[in-house]
């Protein structure tokens, strides 16, 4: 696994097309590594056997407790994976998508602070794209899954799924993408300080939560946050104003006392030459 370290979508971009492989899946995240799915994390000192059990379980609780929220295609095991991922119980799938700039967003927003955040390739062969007709709980090792577009979200979100075999380390936690398929991940790493701008670029571009999430609480949140922004940058712009205007009165009054510093000094010799 490589790494590189960015400040800007233009050097984040041209970084993504130095690599000339079409089939990449790009993931952003808050946190450095740890691609795992949600189900292997919770649970990482489970046998995999208890593990499947856990999933058997979940799973089976959404189509009982969820029947009626469901389509009738709950009884397609990738539509039941896919809404459980989607509305955030845990799964063996981990969210990707094909489009950089939507990763490189997420990387940005989940993490307001100052510490770094991350952006994640995975290089595919076409060969790793499942099946519909496949069942999601025999695949092997990782492979890769393009859901159907049943949400607006995802559509906008250009969301793809990783799907794991859970593999366990020996006498350890279960092996993230990382450990399994070193050769084909590329990590981005993007600096605290660089965040805001980064967001302000990608607004520029139409990413943000408006286009992320594109239900009515996405137009809102992007609301509050182009009225954060702009008192901001007022504030930002009036601290810079009076910055100057410091700046400008201390050079007036250093030319002033360098102005009577040359009188004292004249008269001073005027006054030596006398005498």
């Amino acid at each position: 696994m490589t790494s590189k370290n960015v400040s800007s979508v233009s050097e984040y971009l041209e970084f993504i097309e130095k690599d000339s492989i079409s089939n990449v899946l790009y993931r952003g995240q808050k946190y450095e590594g740890g691609l795992i799915p949600g189900l292997f994390r919770a649970f990482p000192n489970y046998s995999v056997n208890k593990l499947l059990s856990v999933e058997k379980e979940l799973l089976h609780k959404l189509k009982t407790y969820g029947a009626r929220k469901l389509t009738r295609e709950y009884d397609n095991p990738w539509y039941l994976l896919s809404e459980a991922q989607h509305f955030g119980l845990r799964t063996r799938l981990l969210d990707w998508t094909t489009n950089p700039l939507v990763a490189l967003w997420f990387a940005c927003s989940t993490s307001p602070s100052l510490n770094r955040t991350y952006v994640y390739t995975f290089s595919y062969d076409e060969g790793n794209i499942v099946s519909e007709n496949s069942n999601p709980f025999e695949t092997k090792g990782i492979t890769v899954y393009q859901p159907k577009l049943y949400h607006e979200r995802v559509e906008a979100q250009c969301g793809w799924f990783t799907v794991h075999e859970p593999i366990k380390k020996v006498n350890g936690h279960y092996m993230n993408m990382e450990e399994q398929i070193p050769n084909q991940i590329n990590e981005i790493i993007i600096s605290g300080l660089e965040k805001k701008k980064i967001m302000r670029e990608l607004d520029r571009c139409s990413v943000n939560e408006k286009t992320m999430y594109p239900e009515l609480s996405g137009l809102c949140s992007y609301i509050n946050h182009l009225l954060v922004d702009k008192v901001v940058q007022e504030q930002e712009l009036r601290a810079r104003a009076d910055r100057e205007s410091r700046d400008l009165q201390l050079e007036a009054e250093y030319k002033a006392l360098s102005s009577i510093k040359k009188i004292s000094d004249t008269l001073h010799s005027a006054v030596l030459l006398l005498s």
